[in-house]
């Protein structure tokens, strides 16, 4: 499954355009690496996504059997290691 559309099913971002622009900028890395909207992710993999709101670690743990998942399911496919808010007061 292609990066994008996993941040999508995983709830990490809201939609599968957002998160296209989010790995664009050079906000999301896998494995430590900047990663491409189309890069594939796999079980065991460290997602990083360094926005300027908010910084979270996960590991994928399962990937879904469809593209439509629940709430829920979405939820299980990581493990959240790091999540950090940050202000965005200016």
């Amino acid at each position: 499954m292609r990066i994008d559309e996993f941040l999508k099913v995983a709830r990490l971002l809201g939609s599968r355009s957002l998160s296209k622009r989010a790995c664009d900028l050079g906000f999301v890395k896998l494995d430590g690496k900047a990663a491409k909207a189309s890069r594939e992710v796999a079980v065991g993999q460290k997602i990083v996504l360094d926005l300027p709101i908010r910084y979270l670690e996960a590991e994928v743990v399962a990937l879904p059997g469809t593209r439509n998942v629940s709430k829920k399911v979405g939820k299980e496919l990581i493990r959240i290691l790091i999540q950090e808010e940050r202000d965005t007061e200016l």
